[in-house]
């Protein structure tokens, strides 16, 4: 395991496949970051000549000693088990697996907010989903965190579904519709969650790939 070969194949952006980076990041291990151009017109024709070649024809795609393992999910679930992120047994795995479904249901409410004509309209939809959507999904969560004495939704150290909710709520206080100053008033309403959030934010090796990560304009 220590000698496989890594490659994360995705875009020149964050996006689906910034959590896979993250976790290599806080496992210290080295990888291949190959990113298609994209353009800030979305225009990608390096990569419309190249899809027919990987599974699915999408992006991101993790290959593994020379093996392709398609969507992000079950990439970070690889790499998360891989590095010892994913619980220290089968029942906090499934726990973890738990955290993480549930934030991409409320993923799936941002996602519907996104998808207003105009920038009228995408202010609408964003103030309805961080006043009425997102609450209940972060009320739940919260009163989970609670449960565990340590800064983490399972465990005592950081899990995929740490950060996963961590980049989740950075996604969400980028949006030029919401701001990183209103989202972190509301995240301040739950004192469990922000404590996670607050622990992979200021993990040294998260800052670290933060600083030299490409800047990209997604």
């Amino acid at each position: 395991m220590s000698d496989s070969k890594y490659k994360v194949v995705y875009f020149n952006g964050r996006g689906l496949g910034e959590v896979s980076r993250c976790l290599f990041a806080l496992a210290d291990v080295a990888y291949e970051d190959y990113r298609y151009p994209l353009s800030e017109k979305y225009e990608r024709p390096e990569w419309d000549a190249d899809k027919s070649k990987y599974p699915f024809e999408k992006l991101p795609v993790l290959e593994v000693d020379g093996v392709v393992i398609p969507q992000s999910k079950a990439m970070e679930r690889f790499l998360a088990r891989r590095f010892g992120f994913l619980g220290a047994n089968d029942i906090e795995a499934a726990l973890i697996d738990g955290v993480t479904e549930e934030l991409s249901d409320a993923r799936s409410k941002f996602m519907d907010a996104r998808k207003g004509n105009t920038e009228e309209e995408k202010k609408e939809n964003f103030a309805n989903f961080i006043n009425k959507e997102l609450p209940p999904f972060y009320i739940n969560l919260e009163r989970w965190a609670a449960k565990n004495s340590s800064p983490h939704f399972v465990g005592s150290k950081i899990s995929l579904a740490d950060l996963v909710f961590w980049y989740q709520n950075s996604v969400i206080a980028s949006q030029p519709q919401v701001t990183a100053e209103v989202f972190a008033k509301f995240l301040n309403n739950y004192p469990h969650l922000k404590k996670i959030h607050d622990t992979v934010d200021q993990n040294d090796k998260i800052k670290s790939w933060i600083e030299r990560r490409p800047k990209t304009f997604v």
